[in-house]
């Protein structure tokens, strides 16, 4: 047990004085008597020469569950970022969950809630260190997590049915994992259309495309369909530019026809 506590307890005699100081430390700690052991580090007398109520000091030893470590670390946290949190802590088999409230929650869940995601990430790298058996965090403010999820899905709902109008494939923007994944629940839900997953994190996205589509679809980034019609990415009949800097004579109409049949 590498963890402790040091409290005090004051009555007529010593060991009454331990005692009270034993009771003390297990009503703070919330642990079961058996959960802790002890040890008398010092002792005071009180009053003239010494002759009063004595005064025993003592360090009590006890294992940290799963729940004060994630409580203990995200004091620390918060303390270092200058934000203030209401911790309601709930643990049980295997997991621990965490809910934050306060003035400063959008400071903690960030854009995209990118900085809720980093609070939660390192705090169970903190609460498993040394540990033999792994324990979930899962840190929420204000339903954060299920506004986000049902965002989501509405997202995939909306990109699936204009891959399905426009038969084009649409890259979302890049998204933590967990968000990648009801993505590509969701998505999975619908007929017509699939996912896949491309590029390297941080910048991962989910692509949306027409199942069984040929690999020459074009592809739309997330944002570029505009009033429920795709956005072109280059102009017809453009004229080039010469050496000079200025415009070519535009071409023919037959070789315009020509060139748009060639391609």
């Amino acid at each position: 047990m590498n963890n402790y506590i040091d409290v005090e307890g004051t009555a007529k005699n010593i060991n009454d004085a331990l005692e009270k100081a034993v009771e003390k430390a297990v009503a703070e700690l919330g642990l079961a008597r058996e959960a802790i052991t002890y040890e008398l580090i010092d002792q005071k007398k009180n009053g003239f020469l010494g002759l009063g109520d004595k005064t025993a000091v003592v360090r009590v030893f006890y294992e940290a569950g799963a729940a004060s470590r994630t409580e203990n670390f995200l004091k620390g946290l918060f303390e270092r970022m200058s934000v203030q949190a209401d911790m309601k802590i709930e643990e049980e088999e295997g997991r621990v969950n965490v809910t934050l409230e306060g003035d400063d929650m959008g400071i903690i869940i960030g854009r995209r809630g990118e900085t809720l995601d980093a609070i939660q990430y390192i705090t169970a790298l903190a609460v498993n260190r040394g540990e033999e058996k792994f324990v979930k965090v899962a840190i929420n403010s204000e339903n954060y997590r299920e506004k986000r999820e049902e965002y989501l899905k509405r997202l995939a709902v909306k990109t699936a049915e204009r891959v399905l109008k426009y038969h084009r494939s649409i890259a979302l923007d890049p998204m933590a994992a967990h968000d990648r994944r009801i993505i590509h629940a969701t998505v999975q839900e619908i007929d017509g259309v699939t996912t896949f997953s491309t590029g390297q994190e941080p910048n991962r996205r989910v692509v949306v495309a027409v199942e069984g589509g040929s690999g020459s679809q074009k592809t739309e980034r997330q944002g570029s369909v505009r009033g429920g019609k795709p956005r072109s990415t280059y102009r017809r009949n453009r004229r080039p530019r010469n050496a000079n800097g200025g415009h070519s004579a535009p071409a023919n109409d037959a070789d315009t026809t020509a060139e748009n049949e060639a391609n």
